[in-house]
């Protein structure tokens, strides 16, 4: 007895499934590698699976897993850089006004030091 053929857009999804919404979308009757940005053959499997052994592919992996770790050091640095400039800014205004920061008894001002730093 033949197999049933599945309908292409049943087919789409369960590739989906089997590889991921992360590398793969589908649109109706194409299946798209959102990594490279390629459209993908979905008729065979053999084809799909030569698409991610791909030096291509691998390479946009590697090229997106590096931008989103640059994206968030860059982030750390930018949130480090304001904190340091707001202590020495805060550093500068006390000891300006002639308060010892080893002589802070104020327990709120405490608290806001040890909130803000």
């Amino acid at each position: 007895m033949p197999k049933d053929k599945q309908s292409l857009s049943r087919r789409l999804k369960s590739l989906i499934s089997e590889f991921g919404e992360d590398v793969f979308s589908i649109d109706n009757v194409v299946l798209f590698c959102k990594h490279c940005e390629v459209k993908v053959d979905p008729e065979r499997q053999s084809s799909i699976t030569q698409h991610i052994r791909t030096e291509k592919h691998r390479r946009a992996i590697d090229r997106q897993l590096n931008q989103k770790t640059q994206n968030s050091q860059q982030l750390l640095t930018n949130l480090t850089s304001k904190n340091s400039t707001f202590n020495m800014d805060l550093c500068r205004a006390l000891i300006s006004a002639n308060i010892p920061l080893n002589k802070l008894q104020n327990t709120e001002f405490r608290k806001f030091l040890q909130l803000c730093t």
